[in-house]
């Protein structure tokens, strides 16, 4: 399988000419840099210069004609040395999703420049008369498209295609996006995923999946520091669909969290911007850092060098980007703040600085952490949803099998097989509690008749997170662990999200809604309450599921016969194990007093999994009640 990665495009593929110039540069005359908004051909037709985009300098001769192809967005500059004229052509071209790859830098010396010239004149004539006509312009256009590549077409005999583990890469940098497999690549590239991740490999060292995860990574930090965007909507656009899975890989793999590293930046460019005020005595050119920016510009220039052989203007271009590169990563740092000193001092980030720390637990007593635990011990299995969302994962907990079951916790599977089962919440395993070392337990405020013995172990804090919204819980444990600022941001997160699905949801606020927690079947069902269940229930913090009149807030036990009387029209169960709920729905549809409710008559009632207040379980909920109600 081919990739035609210089010219990608299909004979599906629709354009749109925005604009084509003509201009003539004179006496060392230079067009200022120009951020391109759309796709653009450079036909340089006489005299000699430089074209630079972003930041990489491209010199002509006067004798040498090139045609530049530069993808939307590259920061463009054009200047002469003596003369140069040139035609610009932009253009837009509708998406295509058989379309492998979008367009990137590549350079054409064509054989023969007199057909592509003079259609190019012809165009530029045809769009700017005084009477224009349109599908003749297209037309035109098109023409031009087909010379390009008949040109391309005849240099693939003398000159080598993208190879394999290239043609992935470059899958990869335009489609990090979308849940990418190696069970996809694999289809895609008609090669066994073995065959194809060695292939890669030792093209960059790196395997596809963690080629993905660098691109994803790089991606992000740019727009932590670029933008304003919120941590829901960066992990989207990276490709991650949970919030919290994505900040836990990009600290796992940048070090720091991604609230960390956009204050980091943020520090650091107001103390470059403090230093540049103090020496700044005149205006200067702007600037671009080509490392930074732009990876996928270097593999440009190593496929144009494999395209036209090693001509001495591609040699030294490249060499040019590797001693820019060498700068860059001894003067730019990428983003590690300057030494502070003197009133440009940075305040400092270390997490350690708030510790020792004492906090107050939900017994009243105190509890004194010398430094952030990162060992931490729990009692009950609930509490491990909150820990993850921070980064952290629990070394041992009570009732193991219920985070193997749960599905908010499916992105973490081959972490949680890692935690320790140390029994059931109120029979718990001392000895290897002890064994395992922690440096923090994370008990219940019911588990008071032992906290003796596990204080003996480790410090202790008893929680009671039973009349606590999801985001008092998670502040709570925030603040014993140093967890502060990641906390809130993944509370503003998560409350962005359920304002997004209550918007998004195709449910009608009239329809009432009924949620049973089942413990075994139909003789013990007990309502969720709407108090405690808030981002569900609530109209403004919450997803505005209506509730029966005579729905329990407090969350009660229900009988059946009560529940024919709430009349709901929706139904939804939730229990651990779907083959209980199938024999409770079988159950319940044996009713004939059931079958008159307007949940049975609309077939309305849904199983969910789990439910419960971690931002993990949340988030899962959410997804699950798009499914259930659908989406506009």
């Amino acid at each position: 399988m081919t990739i035609k990665i210089r010219f990608p495009y299909t004979g599906n593929d629709q354009f749109l000419l925005n604009d084509i110039e003509h201009n003539k540069l004179y006496d060392d005359e230079s067009l200022y840099a120009q951020r391109l908004l759309n796709n653009s051909f450079i036909l340089k037709t006489k005299g000699n210069g430089t074209i630079t985009i972003d930041g990489v300098a491209l010199r002509t001769s006067e004798d040498e004609p090139l045609i530049i192809h530069v993808p939307k967005r590259s920061i463009l500059m054009i200047a002469s040395n003596e003369s140069l004229e040139y035609y610009k052509l932009s253009y837009q071209v509708r998406s295509n999703p058989a379309r492998l790859a979008e367009p990137s830098i590549f350079v054409l010396e064509p054989s023969n420049i007199l057909p592509i010239y003079e259609k190019a004149e012809q165009l530029f004539e045809s769009f700017h008369s005084k009477e224009p006509i349109a599908f003749q312009s297209v037309a035109l256009f098109y023409n031009f498209l087909t010379y390009i590549w008949k040109e391309l077409l005849a240099k693939e005999e003398m000159k080598p295609v993208l190879d394999v583990a290239d043609q992935v890469i470059e899958w990869i940098d335009h489609r990090y996006r979308e849940q990418i497999t190696l069970e996809d690549l694999s289809k895609a590239f008609q090669y066994s995923i073995k065959h194809l991740s060695r292939l890669v490999k030792k093209r960059i060292g790196m395997s596809p999946i963690q080629y993905l995860i660098h691109v994803r990574m790089e991606k992000a930090k740019a727009m932590l520091v670029n933008t304003d965007a919120k941590l829901n909507e960066i992990a989207k656009r990276t490709g991650y669909n949970d919030l919290f899975y994505f900040s836990n890989h990009f600290k796992k793999n940048i070090g720091i969290s991604p609230t960390e590293y956009r204050k980091r930046s943020m520090q650091s460019q107001e103390a470059i911007n403090r230093k540049s005020r103090k020496s700044m005595s005149k205006a200067t050119e702007p600037s671009y850092n080509l490392i930074d920016s732009d990876y996928q510009l270097r593999r440009d220039l190593l496929f144009m060098m494999k395209r036209f052989g090693f001509k001495p203007y591609l040699i030294g271009l490249f060499c040019f980007v590797l001693v820019l590169q060498a700068c860059g990563n001894e003067d730019a740092g990428g983003i590690e703040p300057e030494e502070p000193s003197g009133e440009e001092e940075v305040e400092s980030t270390d997490e350690n600085s708030d510790f020792p720390r004492t906090v107050e637990d939900a017994a009243g007593n105190e509890v004194v952490l010398e430094e952030p635990p990162e060992r931490i011990a729990i009692t009950f299995w609930s509490t491990a949803d909150y820990l993850i969302s921070l980064g952290i994962m629990p070394i041992a907990t009570t009732g193991l099998e219920k985070l193997h079951d749960a599905q908010s916790l499916d992105p973490y599977e081959d972490e949680v097989a890692q935690i320790e089962d140390i029994g059931d919440p109120g029979v718990l395993d001392m000895e290897m509690l002890a064994e395992m070392s922690p440096d923090l337990i994370l008990g219940r405020i019911s588990d008071a008749d032992y906290v003796d013995q596990l204080s003996q172990i480790a410090p202790t804090y008893q929680t009671d997170f039973s009349s606590d919204s999801w985001d008092g819980a998670l502040r709570t444990l925030a603040e014993l662990i140093g967890k502060e600022a990641e906390a809130e941001d993944l509370i503003t997160g998560l409350e962005a999200e359920i304002v997004e699905t209550r918007e998004s949801l195709e449910y009608n606020s009239e329809d009432t809604v009924v949620i049973v927690r089942l413990y075994g079947g139909m003789e013990n069902m007990w309502v969720v309450g709407d108090e405690l269940y808030e981002y569900l229930f609530h109209e403004e913090k919450g997803l505005g599921l209506n509730t029966p009149e005579d729905y329990s807030a407090e969350g009660d036990e229900i009988s059946l016969e009560a529940l024919i009387d709430l009349n709901p029209d929706y139904l939804l169960a939730v229990e651990e194990d779907e083959d209980a709920y199938e024999a409770w729905l079988e159950q319940l549809n044996d009713s004939d007093a059931w079958q008159t409710t307007n949940a049975a008559k609309n077939d309305d009632i849904h199983y969910v999994n789990s439910l419960s207040f971690g931002p993990l379980e949340i988030q899962n909920v959410l997804n699950r009640m798009k499914e259930i109600f659908g989406e506009k």
